[in-house]
This record gives C-alpha cells, structure tokens and sequence, in this order.
C-alpha cells in the first residue's frame, strides 16, 4: 500500500500543481525543496513498483526521506526509493534512536545537512534491483555544518589576534598581550626568590 499510497498522492499533486506553484511563489524562496517523509512499519503490499513513480520523483526534484519503525520487514525497495531521490533511509532500532532522529536538525532541515545528489539516468528494473541490493540504512544525518566545523583549521590564532584580520595590528590586542608577557615574568620572578 506504500508504493500505492505514494502514487496516489502525487497523482493528486498533479491536478492541484498550480496552487502549489503559488504557494511555493509566496511563502517560500525560489530555492525550495521538495520533500516527502515517509513514516513506514515496511509491509508494503502494493501492486505498484517503486519505480513507477521513481522517474517523476526524480524528474520534479522531490527528495523522499524514509523512517521504518520495524525490525521485521526489510523494507529495501523504500531506501532504495530514497537513496536515489537524494533522500535518507532510517531504520532505528530503539525508540530513543528513534525519537533522537527527529531532534537532529539535519533531519529536520534539508539546507543543514550534507546534499546528496539524486540518480540521473534512466531508471530501469534492473538498475533499482542492483541498487536495492547494494544499500544499507543511514545511521544519522550529517550536519554539513558541523562537519566543515571539523574540517577547518581555528578560526584566529594569537598572532592573528594581535596583527588583525584586516592586516593592521591592533594595539590595544598587542599592549593587552604585552602586559600579560611582563606580569608573567615579574610573577615567575617572585616565584624563584622564595
């Protein structure tokens, strides 16, 4: 009934795209982006196939994030679905993994997390089987924010600090650090009389 219920609903997205297309011109920016979180227990007894609705999916740039809250089903044919939009596939075993999910704020905001790129190509049966066999779940959703943050060097050093981001020197900064030179000095001085 996923696949189905996925399919029905942007059949209906067809008919109603002008009020979307409005929607999206006054309240959101020209860079939005689309996207559906699928909250699933995996048991999908469609008829459809994923890859009926993959190409328009694809083609309309919506991104299809997946949250399987079962441990039985496998559910391959979903990640699969959300890999190749670009999305993210979960499957948390705990409730607290769970719930910990939906506090992650590259889970909540596309903007904040690292942008994977949907599949181009045509989409065949035998591509989506190769693909779903050669998956695996998402453990989180990586912060491009934070990883930058990781990445980079410090933002100032002490010599930088002192001689300005601009290249001047700044010195109230350095007559600052050259005070604290002389009082560790004079304080190391009193250490060695006693």
């Amino acid at each position: 009934m996923l696949i189905n219920a996925l399919k029905h609903f942007l059949k209906n997205t067809e008919h109603t795209k002008h009020f979307f297309f409005l929607f999206f011109f006054l309240f959101c920016t020209l860079n939005a982006t689309l996207r559906i979180l699928i909250l699933t227990d995996g048991e999908d007894t469609s008829k459809s196939k994923p890859t009926d609705v993959l190409p328009y999916l694809i083609e309309n740039n919506i991104i299809v994030d997946v949250v399987i809250v079962s441990l039985k089903a496998s559910c391959k044919d979903v990640c699969a679905l959300s890999h190749l939009t670009g999305g993210l596939a979960f499957r948390p075993t705990k409730v607290e993994d769970g719930i910990a999910l939906f506090e992650k704020e590259a889970f909540l905001s596309i903007q904040y997390r690292e942008k994977a790129q949907p599949f181009k190509d045509k989409i065949t049966n035998n591509i989506f089987n190769s693909f779903k066999n050669n998956l695996s779940y998402d453990k989180e959703p990586k912060n491009k924010i934070i990883v930058q943050a990781l990445a980079k060097q410090p933002l100032l050093t002490p010599r930088a600090a002192i001689k300005g981001l601009d290249g001047t020197y700044q010195y109230r900064l350095r007559r600052i650090a050259k005070e604290l030179r002389i009082a560790h000095r004079w304080i190391m001085s009193l250490i060695m009389e006693n």
